[in-house]
């Protein structure tokens, strides 16, 4: 297997705010989404942000503000926990994202998968459920399991390491695959809203009330890692740097 790109996985464990810098009607403070699709990520120059200040940047790996540099970093794409009536969450997400998330495994070197192409309306894709499902007010059926690759290439966005072979585990039970439409549906308007407030002193009243959106705890995104040039050598820094950040 002849690498292009390095595939990160990421795992949130606490919610994030990656903010869209204007109000979205009720909501301060919304999360930034793709204009076409609605769905939440959390762009790329935020991703390189991130690792650069973990890792101490690197001019050379992550540039200068008059030079760009080694490599690029992609925007942090989503699987979506969802409030279930069979267990704490599920893991949700839709054929959409899956071609998509096969098509960057394929374009970076990675061993392609298949996915399903449609998922009909009402039904799901879910491991251990052959019962009615209820995902915060939508009531599925889980007819059909999770093909095995498909689950192979989710679980391989969760970071190794000992702390995370629960979750590793978890998975298997909690990944379902739902119809694209409410998948954006709930991307759309199943996030967590947080309410902020800032009392005066002397009065102990409100000086600032502010609605914040946020992606969950539990969140997994991934994203491509390119050498602008030279072979995958170049990403063996930026690796480590990743690395350093769990």
């Amino acid at each position: 297997m002849s690498l292009h790109a390095v595939l990160i996985g990421v795992l949130a464990e606490t919610p994030i705010h990656p903010g869209a810098g204007q109000s979205g009607g009720t909501i301060d403070l919304p999360v930034a989404r793709e204009g076409g699709t609605g769905y939440p990520f959390v762009p790329g120059s935020s991703n390189k942000g991130s690792t650069k200040h973990q890792a101490g940047g690197d001019p050379d790996l992550y540039g200068t503000p008059d030079n760009q540099g080694s490599a690029m970093f992609g925007d942090l794409r989503l699987l979506l926990p969802l409030r279930s009536s069979h267990g704490a969450y599920k893991w949700a997400t839709c054929p959409h994202l899956l071609e998509r998330f096969a098509r960057d495994r394929e374009r970076a070197g990675y061993e392609p998968f298949d996915w399903p192409r449609s998922i009909p309306a009402g039904k799901v894709q879910a491991n251990g459920t052959g019962k009615p499902l209820l995902i915060e007010e939508m009531t599925f059926t889980g007819d059909e399991v999770v093909a095995d690759e498909v689950m192979s290439a989710v679980t391989s966005l969760i970071p190794e390491g000992k702390p995370y072979e629960a979750t590793r585990e978890r998975l298997q039970s909690q990944l379902l695959v739902m119809p694209d439409d409410d998948f954006a549906w709930f991307a759309r308007f199943g996030l967590p809203v947080h309410a902020h407030n800032v009392l005066k002193q002397e009065t102990k009243t409100s000086g600032n009330l502010w609605y914040e959106e946020t992606l969950p705890a539990d969140t997994l995104l991934y994203a491509l890692a390119a050498p602008r040039q030279g072979g995958i050598v170049k990403l063996n820094p930026m690796l480590d740097a990743i690395r350093a950040r769990k």
